[in-house]
């Protein structure tokens, strides 16, 4: 019987999982982001008409921030978003928001959870400075 003695340089591989989320924090760690938004919708939305609220959305902070013509100026603030089906089957996206500033959140959340407009199929939205998130 020969006892096992493991090797001085031995390193554990990395799951293929583990090095992608890896590679998201390395990627996404590049930029500098304010705004951690959790917006589900609350009823079976197409994902193409979700995709189109969320830029709705996008285009409502750089309206606020930059003006009517942010686009033409070459203006707007950093986002990534991903996308996700909820237990109940509905749209959920989580998305970090970056160049809002000082910016308050938009009034329909107040405290930074609510519904945009009451009897919305939006749902509702939870925005979060990152730095709460620490």
């Amino acid at each position: 019987m020969t006892a096992h003695t493991p090797r001085a340089n031995h390193v554990s591989p990395i799951s293929p999982s583990r090095a992608l989320q890896e590679a998201w924090i390395t990627l996404l760690g590049r930029w500098r982001w304010e705004w951690y938004c959790t917006l589900t919708f609350r009823e079976d939305v197409h994902p193409e008409a979700a995709k189109k609220r969320f830029r709705t959305f996008e285009k409502m902070i750089n309206r606020s921030l930059y003006g009517p013509r942010w686009f033409k100026h070459g203006q707007g603030i950093r986002w990534v978003r991903a996308l996700e089906y909820q237990r109940q089957g509905v749209i959920h996206f989580h998305a970090l928001l970056g160049g809002v500033g000082d910016l308050p959140r938009p009034s329909w959340t107040p405290s930074g959870s609510g519904s945009p407009r009451s009897g919305s199929s939006m749902g509702s939205a939870r925005i979060q400075a990152v730095s709460m998130l620490s």
